[in-house]
């Protein structure tokens, strides 16, 4: 699977990414955050695990599990795990509407021993 990191303690999973449609999850390391960004299209994060607070457009929200939220095209975010490990499913518009230069470096996990 690829994954790709983010930021200091946040890995995004790719669990299908497709000309049309892109479908990930995001774990979040206790305290962890990703930077305040932009992109040309919308995205929708929906909380499996932890609490979140996101700053969208300046205005923050709260975030828990079993909560959504839809982040339009062009609008500044950011996401920050507020306790414990957390992770989100963050789904946008795939490859055909993602310029290249949005695709992320891969970075591969080594997968745990049993």
């Amino acid at each position: 699977m690829k994954q790709v990191q983010l930021g200091d303690g946040v890995v995004m999973s790719f669990l299908n990414h497709s000309d049309e449609l892109t479908v990930s999850r995001v774990e979040f390391e206790a305290g962890a955050s990703a930077v305040v960004h932009e992109h040309p299209h919308e995205e929708v994060n929906y909380a499996l695990e932890g609490r979140f607070e996101i700053e969208l457009a300046g205005s923050r929200y709260l975030l828990a599990k079993g909560d959504s939220v839809r982040i339009p095209p062009h609008t500044r975010h950011s996401i920050r795990n507020l306790a414990g490990d957390a992770a989100v499913l963050s789904v946008w518009p795939g490859k055909k509407s993602t310029a290249p230069a949005e695709e992320p470096k891969t970075r591969t996990r080594a997968k745990a021993k049993a």
